[in-house]
């Protein structure tokens, strides 16, 4: 449901692929929301919150109710 490769870490992060992101929009998403994705990649690569193999990123958890 969250992509191959989506793992924990910790109770409040998960590693969760960009490419499945991507494809949870596919036939929704403009030019311009991929512009702004791939610009959000590039910056959360540059906090360190893209794995070793530049494919998952680290996204935090929130609990709700």
């Amino acid at each position: 449901m969250l992509g191959e490769g989506t793992r924990a870490d910790g109770a409040d992060h998960v590693w969760i692929a960009a490419d499945a992101v991507r494809h949870w929009v596919a036939g929704l998403a403009t030019e311009e929301w991929e512009e702004g994705f791939s610009a959000m990649v590039d910056y959360v690569r540059g906090r360190g919150w893209m794995d070793e193999s530049g494919t998952h990123i680290r996204a935090q958890l929130e609990q709700r109710g």
